[in-house]
C-alpha cells in the first residue's frame, strides 16, 4: 500500500466521525462545546493527512475529546455504540500508526 493511501484511510475514517457527530443533537451548550472540541481536532488531523503527515498528539488529543462526548453528553443507545466503534477504530489508528 502506498504512504498516500494509507492517510487516505485515515482520511476516511475522520470524515466517518465527524459526519457521526454532526448528527448529534446536544442539549445544552456544554454538549455542544464537547462535539465542535471533538471537531476542531479531527479537522486537523485531516488537515495532516492531506500532506501525509502523522500526528499522534492531534489524534489522542481527538480522541480524548470524542470520550468526553461518550462520558458527558446525553446520547442514545445508538449514537452511543456508533461513537464507542467510531474511538475503538481511532484507537487502532493511533497503535498502527504511532509506532
Amino acid at each position: 500500500m502506498a504512504q498516500g493511501d494509507e492517510y487516505e484511510e485515515g482520511r476516511q475514517l475522520v470524515q466517518r466521525v465527524q459526519d457521526h457527530l454532526k448528527e448529534l443533537r446536544p442539549t445544552g451548550d456544554k454538549d455542544r462545546d464537547r462535539i465542535d472540541d471533538t471537531l476542531k481536532h479531527l479537522s486537523e488531523l485531516d488537515r495532516n493527512f492531506t500532506k501525509d503527515r502523522f500526528r499522534k498528539g492531534t489524534l489522542s488529543d481527538a480522541i480524548g475529546n470524542l470520550q468526553d462526548v461518550l462520558d458527558h453528553n446525553t446520547l442514545d443507545t445508538r449514537e452511543r455504540d456508533t461513537l464507542n466503534a467510531d474511538i475503538h477504530d481511532l484507537r487502532e489508528l493511533r497503535l498502527y500508526k504511532g509506532k
